[in-house]
């Protein structure tokens, strides 16, 4: 019998010492190592199958973001401009692919892209490593209706977003893109870069608000680049039901003197 339990301690000794050697880590505790594990922070009496997801769920194991609002532009010198937004969202795991009739990935800089009868596809790859989280993405804009001859065609783009977590409350956050712009039937566009830096702070556990500047080079010859402030807030309603508003004030002519944005926006898993 002493035999017998020596044999199983010596058992359980060795098999953690070889999965800690391995690089084995499973922080929701569900059998499944975090580099496979499909659905993270599983509750610990839950079974689970061989990606770490629950069994009695069927088909894909990911998450779905859906989103609606509008935008609204005003200025002293352009005309004033209501835009309706649509997006959606389905991550598994790490990646995701997003579409969406305005391209968010951009923040506040819907003055200097099309996105009128557009429509923006994204796929991006999201990589943690202690404070610092990152989201690389690559994209494409297809422009299905032309309104004039100065309207640009598909556009491709590739952006890299980082946040910091500065403590459990507050971080700060980094958004770099870079658009190769395609030609219209009269205009010669620049490929352009945008560029927002800022930081935000949990009010409440349930209201998020961040600052941030906002700067995007010129796109076409002569022209000037665009620089903004915004104040973005983020509220949760429920658990998978959130609103969003966001202040946007134009630092230069290029920009909008004002631009407003509100959104509702609900996950399902």
């Amino acid at each position: 019998m002493k035999h017998s339990v020596r044999s199983l301690l010596l058992l359980i000794f060795s098999t953690t010492i070889v999965l800690a050697s391995a690089g084995y880590i499973d922080n929701d505790l569900d059998g499944v190592d975090d580099t496979i594990d499909l659905c993270p922070n599983t509750p610990f009496d839950v079974l689970v199958d061989a990606h770490g997801c629950d069994m009695n769920k069927k088909g894909l194991h990911g998450k779905l973001l859906l989103q609606a609002g509008a935008t609204r532009n005003i200025d002293t010198v352009y005309e004033d401009t209501t835009l309706f937004n649509l997006f959606a969202d389905y991550s598994v795991g790490n990646w995701d692919i997003s579409l969406s009739t305005t391209n968010y990935n951009t923040g506040n800089l819907t003055g200097i892209v099309d996105v009128e009868d557009d429509l923006f596809v994204t796929a991006g790859y999201t990589f943690h490593k202690e404070k610092l989280t990152g989201k690389l993405m690559l994209g494409t804009k297809f422009a299905f209706t032309k309104e004039s001859a100065n309207d640009r065609n598909n556009d491709w783009y590739a952006a890299l977003n980082l946040d910091y977590a500065l403590s459990d409350n507050s971080n700060l956050f980094g958004y770099y893109s870079y658009t190769l712009s395609s030609d219209s039937a009269v205009v010669d566009y620049k490929n352009f870069h945008t560029l927002s830096i800022g930081s935000g702070y949990n009010l409440t556990p349930q209201w998020y608000s961040a600052l941030s500047l906002n700067y995007a080079s010129a796109y076409y010859q002569g022209g000037e680049a665009y620089r903004s402030i915004s104040w973005y807030n983020l509220y949760m309603l429920t658990d998978r039901l959130y609103l969003s508003l966001n202040y946007a004030y134009g630092l230069n002519d290029e920009a909008y003197d004002h631009t407003l944005s509100f959104n509702i926006g609900a996950t399902f898993e």
